[in-house]
């Protein structure tokens, strides 16, 4: 049996932005359902989260019924893991994420490319995370050609990798207070510094700005 976390995972995400917790609506891996869904969201709000739906199997069908509903889609997939099939773009003013299915990868989404875009929306100075250069403490081997996103924890004045990098695996996000991004090579090599970025939800307190962006999300699947 799979679990539905995403959505509690991004509510939980977007309060700790100082944000209130966005409208969520489930939709069937169907094209009525989901197409509903989708014209509800993006007729109120100022951003649409979707996650899962978005990858190239026979019920992915999110990019398609963005199409159909007037969505420019300005990028479609990434070289990065994970969160390779992550889908970006917008109809009017209104922003769209379309966000894996994993939670893990959804999560690595949010905190790269979605957190971001609201911060810029909320009018913040300052829209990235912290972000450090720091030796990883065990050497690592990356698949050439992606962007590799690694939960880690700091310690001992350097990052450790965690244990369970795979992208349906939650407990190493829960640990982390950093996530190591390890760039887009072409072989595979050892990794001696790497960049780093602080975690928001890992002790630190939750931006208070005056505009809320209004958020809908829309996890695809039964």
């Amino acid at each position: 049996q799979v679990y539905e976390s995403n959505a509690s995972m991004l509510i939980a995400a977007v309060r700790a932005a100082g944000l209130p917790a966005p409208s969520v609506l489930h939709a069937r891996d169907e094209n009525a359902a989901l197409s509903d869904a989708i014209q509800n969201i993006l007729a109120s709000s100022d951003i649409l989260l979707l996650t899962g739906g978005v990858s190239v199997g026979k019920y992915d069908l999110v990019k398609p019924t963005l199409m159909a509903a007037g969505t420019e889609i300005l990028f479609h997939k990434i070289a990065q893991k994970p969160g390779k099939p992550l889908l970006f773009g917008r109809r009017g003013e209104t922003l769209v994420f379309g966000l894996p299915g994993n939670p893990a990868a959804v999560l690595t989404c949010f905190y790269v490319y979605v957190l971001p875009a609201l911060r810029k929306m909320q009018g913040a100075a300052e829209i990235h995370t912290e972000k450090r250069r720091l030796p990883v403490l065990k050497s690592i081997r990356t698949k050439p050609g992606l962007t590799h996103f690694l939960k880690g924890k700091t310690m001992n004045g350097g990052v450790m990798p965690l244990e369970g990098q795979e992208s349906f695996i939650l407990k190493s996000f829960a640990e982390a207070d950093a996530l190591i991004c390890l760039p887009f090579l072409r072989a595979r090599v050892a990794l001696q510094l790497a960049a780093v970025d602080a975690l928001p939800h890992a002790g630190s307190e939750p931006r208070r700005i005056e505009r809320h962006p209004a958020l809908g999300a829309a996890p695809a699947g039964g």
